[in-house]
């Protein structure tokens, strides 16, 4: 079988016999590694594959620190104290840890038609946080179709 040959830095080192190849590639302490099927003439690749891993492994962990993750945290106007606390707490640990945080804040039935009572409440988050952590926070945003939620995203400042 008849393949082209690239070598390891890229250039073509023409058409030969598979064994050949194989010859070559023992010779310089490589790998043969089939790049493209395709074609009628199938394309092998003169590399150190182990090297080759290990470089697209570390680009992959590059890719991948950049992603802050959001951690969600659901409140409703008529928390009770406790609960609220806690909520606070684990916003306040995950702020901490680097994470951006949603606070949502969930009307049901008629508590819809009293918005103030879950700005009030949203509010009294952000000031409890203030005391121990800084922070940065976006306005605050309601549902447009019916106004069921409130949303405001806080993300620690560096």
């Amino acid at each position: 079988m008849h393949i082209l040959l690239v070598g390891n830095n890229g250039d073509k080192l023409g058409i030969m016999d598979y064994k050949d190849a194989e010859n070559m590639a023992k010779d310089q302490h490589l790998d043969l590694v089939c790049v493209s099927k395709k074609s009628e003439l199938r394309v092998f690749k003169l590399m150190d594959y182990k090297k080759h891993l290990y470089i697209m492994k570390k680009k992959m962990k590059k890719g991948r620190k950049s992603v802050i993750k959001t951690k969600i945290i659901k409140i409703s106007p008529q928390i009770d104290t406790g609960d609220f606390k806690t909520k606070v707490n684990n916003a306040k640990k995950f702020l901490n840890k680097g994470y951006k945080v949603e606070l949502q804040l969930f009307f049901k039935g008629r508590q819809k038609n009293y918005q103030e009572l879950g700005e009030n409440k949203i509010n009294e988050f952000k000031d409890e946080l203030k005391k121990d952590i800084a922070f940065t926070e976006t306005k605050l945003e309601k549902n447009k179709d019916n106004n069921k939620n409130l949303r405001i995203l806080i993300t620690p400042s560096t």
